[in-house]
């Protein structure tokens, strides 16, 4: 059963993430239409809208992970114009904001996964120089193991 009408982006996507927040279905995806930027739907009953303006990321966003956490939609990606460093947006209801540093990985991340709980997002994700690395607090970098780099405050 389809939800909504199907063909509701202006061009191709890639890097689709699916949540259902409270009974409401919110899809991201980067769309080829506007040079891969990212883009965050809801579906309000009958047909997809957009959440907030767009285009969100500016260009080239890669490996979309959506969040929602008590009704605020919460996105991360991987930002192939700043070598795919991740930056994490949060929607405060009229318009989109960065957590924390844009680009705040330590090099390039591959494949994320975030979390958010009771307003603080958890980002996961492959590293380009570590593996599977971490962060709480998206946009303070973290160490393997969770660890602060010396000289920064959790």
């Amino acid at each position: 059963v389809a939800v909504g009408p199907p063909g509701f982006s202006t061009g191709a996507v890639n890097f689709l993430s699916l949540v259902v927040a409270d009974g409401t279905p919110y899809l991201a995806y980067s769309e080829s239409q506007n040079d891969y930027s990212a883009v965050v739907m809801k579906y309000d009953g009958s047909r997809w809208v957009r959440v907030g303006l767009h285009p969100l990321s500016g260009a080239s966003a890669y490996f979309l992970s959506l969040a929602v956490d008590n009704g605020t939609p919460y996105l991360a990606y991987s930002d192939g114009k700043h070598l795919f460093k991740t930056t994490v947006w949060k929607y405060n209801g009229g318009r989109w904001a960065t957590v924390g540093r844009r680009d705040f990985s330590s090099g390039a991340a591959y494949f994320l996964s975030l979390a958010v709980d009771r307003g603080v997002p958890y980002l996961a994700f492959n590293g380009q120089h570590h593996g599977p690395e971490a962060s709480r607090r998206a946009g303070t970098p973290r160490l393997p193991g969770g660890r602060p780099p010396r000289g920064r405050r959790r």
